[in-house]
């Protein structure tokens, strides 16, 4: 079950018809439980989903994996019957769960006016493209439910154009999607003012289609135009990508972090890590060659792409997004939850990025703790005076030395070094 369909409360007998309730009684017999589980009595399509449900919980173990063995084997046609009929949440969710892989019963779920907000969100975060259009198209769960939009942004296999309608929606009806970390620059991209956190209920927007069903019409068996079919195949390459250094054991230090140096936290050799940045070797040809290849399609991409990307994409993909000049895409990098503390110590250490992506490292309080980090900020001259001048106490001296004879570092920090290397 989802987390907000509980699974623990059992459905009452009164689930069922009267005449089916002897059949799943737990002081019934065995044998005519039995006979239920497998199917023998005759039911509607409905009552006979919600029973085998009930007897899958049933406490004798026979009756429950009976039933459970043919509540999965049930025909198509009886079981696709039933899911558009008002069941139960919790038997909704259950079925969403377990057939989540099979297009057809999943489409009749997300359809399904009796299924939970919470099921259709689970859903939202798992399905394929057609019924992420189904559930993009129903706004008034939308409106009901605003983490379901966030699922939608999410899921690399939601359309990116379907992604700025519900992005649009969620503005104009007041809606502050903080689940998106990135969301005002996502708003700012199509052109819009992302609303206050906090601010007044969510209201549906002139002219908002409030049906419970997609629109008549609507593109769910099409490709998609030109712009979503070569974003989602820029997106499933690269997220394979993910996936297969995951496989390898962790994906390899990206570019940046090969060229900034690694390190455990405050061992010795920092200052030179960050020289090195300075004076890598270039990567190998056909790695510049791949790098160079995608740096002109994410060139190609519309920003609300871009700020997309660089919430679900790969650390080259945002190792090349973060030197956009847009700020919406670099400040939309920095916020991605998939950056960490090794990741942002390499931006920290660039000199060519936005002067608020180095401000938005510098105020977060948990990378600072990194002794990397505050040595990286402290020589970025685009790192605001008094935030290096707090970070300098905590320099060893020999950084401070360092730091003293970097001439790109701020004069005001290179000042205060010196004196305290003089005490």
């Amino acid at each position: 079950m989802t987390d907000a369909v509980d699974a623990a409360a059992p459905l009452p007998l009164d689930a069922l018809p009267e005449q089916f309730r002897r059949h799943i009684d737990p002081n019934s017999p065995p044998p005519l439980r039995l006979m239920a589980a497998q199917g023998l009595v005759p039911m509607p399509p409905g009552s006979l989903v919600t029973a085998l449900y009930m007897l899958a919980a049933d406490a004798d173990d026979t009756v429950a994996s009976t039933a459970d063995s043919t509540l999965q084997d049930l025909p198509s046609g009886i079981l696709g019957s039933a899911l558009a009929e008002p069941l139960d949440i919790r038997v909704l969710d259950a079925l969403a769960q377990r057939f989540i892989h099979q297009a057809a019963y999943i489409d009749a779920i997300v359809m399904n006016v009796a299924a939970a907000d919470e099921t259709i969100h689970w859903i939202a975060t798992k399905a394929k493209e057609r019924q992420l259009e189904l559930i993009a198209n129903n706004q008034v769960r939308l409106l009901r439910h605003t983490k379901i939009i966030e699922a939608l942004y999410f899921n690399p296999n939601t359309r990116m154009s379907s992604v700025d309608r519900v992005i649009d929606f969620a503005v104009r009806s007041g809606v502050y999607l903080d689940g998106i970390p990135a969301f005002e620059e996502a708003a700012k991209a199509l052109g819009l003012e992302a609303p206050e956190p906090g601010g007044p209920p969510p209201q549906a927007p002139p002219g908002a289609d409030l049906s419970t069903e997609a629109p008549p019409g609507a593109p769910m068996d099409e490709a998609g135009g030109e712009d979503d079919q070569g974003f989602a195949q820029y997106l499933r390459e690269t997220l394979a990508g993910d996936d297969a250094a995951d496989e390898s054991g962790g994906e390899a230090l990206s570019d940046l972090e090969r060229e900034f140096g690694g390190g455990e936290e405050g061992g010795e050799g920092a200052a030179q890590d960050l020289d090195g940045y300075e004076s890598a070797e270039a990567p190998k040809e056909e790695e510049e060659e791949k790098k160079f290849g995608r740096m002109a399609e994410i060139g190609k991409m519309k920003i609300s792409q871009k700020v997309r990307l660089a919430l679900l994409g790969s650390k080259t993909d945002r190792g090349i997004l973060i030197r956009d000049r847009n700020r919406l895409v670099c400040m939309s990098v920095i916020k991605s939850p998939k950056v960490q503390v090794q990741e942002a110590i390499s931006y920290a250490g660039m000199r060519n990025i936005s002067d608020e992506v180095i401000r938005y490292i510098a105020a977060k309080r948990q990378w600072q703790k990194n002794y990397q980090m505050k040595l990286a900020l402290v020589r970025n001259p685009n790192t605001p005076a008094a935030t290096g001048l707090k970070l300098l106490p905590h320099l060893r001296k020999s950084d401070l030395r360092s730091v003293t004879s970097d001439k790109n570092v701020s004069h005001v920090v290179s000042t205060q070094a010196k004196r305290m290397l003089k005490r």
